[in-house]
Order: C-alpha cells, then structure tokens, then sequence
C-alpha cells in the first residue's frame, strides 16, 4: 500500500521540481543577472552593457569575453539562462523614440534594455497602484529596478507633461 502513495509522491515532486523555461540573458536586468550564483554587480552592468552595445550573444564565448567571466562563471549562468531571444517576448529596438511609463502597456516597455516582461508589468502595476509617475527617476520605487537599470533606461524614458 505504500508503494503507490510513494510513487504518487515522488511523481509529483518530480513534477513540482521541474524547473520553468529559462531567461534568454539579454533580457535579465541587472538586478537580475546579480541574483544569479556568482555574478556581483559589477559583472551583472558588464553583461547588460556588452549585449546593449554589441547585441545579444551568439555564443558563450562570447560571453566570456568580458571582465570578471570565466569559464566557472558562463557555466553558472549557462544553467539558468539561454542565449538567444525570449520566446515570445520581443527584441528590444534600439532605434525606438522615448516612452513614457504612464502611458504604455507593459509589451512596450520591455523595449527598454534590461526590462523584462514582468519588470514591466511590475512597472505598470506600481503606477495602477500609486498613480502617475512624477519623473523618470521614479522608476526606481519599482522592485527590480536599481540604479544600474535606471542608468540604461534614462535616456529611452519620457514623461509627457
């Protein structure tokens, strides 16, 4: 009798264990690429700044390429991330004019570098919550947003008077 109750345990841990699709890595934020065992601030920046300046990696090589990423660390980050675009998510445009965060939907801010679809959405639930934001640097109130984020968006945000 207590073979089938164990197996349907197991079974279902297994299942509750699985873990979800990962991130493609340029679309982590700083913040995010920091959470990640062994990437500290300043690699994290380094990373966001490299793949908005050159474009996504194409391979983990590439990767490795900068400051403070060895091989220890790209295997790190390889097993919780992907190269390549997110699955239905788009592909920041670099050319696209400033956005105002009071006035968009949360698809249109994951244009901005380093905003993933659910910082965005955290984004527009803050403003839902809290009401029109005053300026761009009010953006930081937002969880998943620091400086370094900030710092990447600045330039590409609005708030239309």
């Amino acid at each position: 009798m207590r073979l089938p109750f164990c197996a349907a345990l197991c079974g279902w841990s297994l299942l509750a264990s699985a873990s979800p699709v990962p991130s493609s890595l340029h679309q982590l934020s700083v913040e995010q690429l920091d959470d990640l065992p062994g990437v500290g601030p300043k690699t994290a920046l380094a990373i966001v700044v490299s793949a908005q300046e050159h474009g996504p990696f194409a391979t983990w090589e590439e990767l490795q390429q900068i400051e403070g990423v060895g091989e220890g660390l790209v295997a790190a980050i390889r097993a919780r991330t992907r190269l390549g675009p997110s699955v239905g998510s788009p592909t920041p445009d670099r050319g696209q004019p400033p956005l105002d965060p009071n006035l968009v939907n949360p698809a249109s801010l994951t244009h901005w570098p380093g905003i993933s679809l659910s910082t965005a959405t955290r984004i527009v639930a803050f403003r839902d919550e809290n009401g029109f934001f005053g300026s761009c640097h009010d953006l930081i109130q937002v969880g998943g947003i620091g400086p370094a984020t900030l710092a990447l968006i600045e330039d590409r945000c609005q708030i239309t008077p």
